[in-house]
């Protein structure tokens, strides 16, 4: 984390586009390291294949199709706001969709470890709660969209 938040810091001017490059930076770190994965050691056998991803504060788990998604949203969204602030109309995301946009994020995390205590026991795990999965992506998702939306919407088209 702290090579990816490096990485990001010597390409960023301010803090907006230091998370932008963040969120880019971990998701194509994520993406390569299961196709590295694939390609060395032929695993994951498939995109719904489980995979453990943390394990603090409980084990997080989940099939790899999953935290790809969110990897994929999270370099959407930096390529999204680097592009705007090289076109000198920086994405100021607020408070309420930033609010938004965190509440999602843990209600992803909270999709990855609702079957910890399962995990724990040394079961393996129940179906992935999708659901939850998806309103956590929906949620955070939409929020982004909403700012971004917004910002076009009211400062970047010109009034005739």
């Amino acid at each position: 984390m702290l090579m990816l938040a490096a990485i990001a810091l010597a390409v960023a001017r301010n803090a907006r586009q230091w998370s932008a490059a963040f969120a880019i930076a971990f998701g194509v770190w994520d993406i390569v390291f299961y196709a590295c994965l694939k390609l060395l050691l032929g695993w994951p056998a498939s995109l719904f294949t489980w995979d453990i991803l943390f394990l603090i504060p409980v084990p997080w788990v989940g099939p790899v199709i999953a935290p790809v998604l969110v990897s994929l949203a999270m370099i959407v969204a930096g390529i999204w706001s680097l592009g705007r602030e090289a076109a000198g109309r920086p994405l100021q995301i607020g408070l309420w969709n930033t609010l938004g946009v965190l509440l999602g994020a843990l209600v992803i995390v909270l999709s990855f470890t609702l079957d910890y205590r399962n995990i724990m026991a040394g079961r393996m795990p129940n179906p992935f709660h999708w659901g939850v999965f998806g309103l956590g992506m929906g949620i955070g998702g939409v929020s982004y969209a909403r700012a971004a939306s917004l910002r076009n919407r009211f400062l970047d088209i010109p009034r005739s």
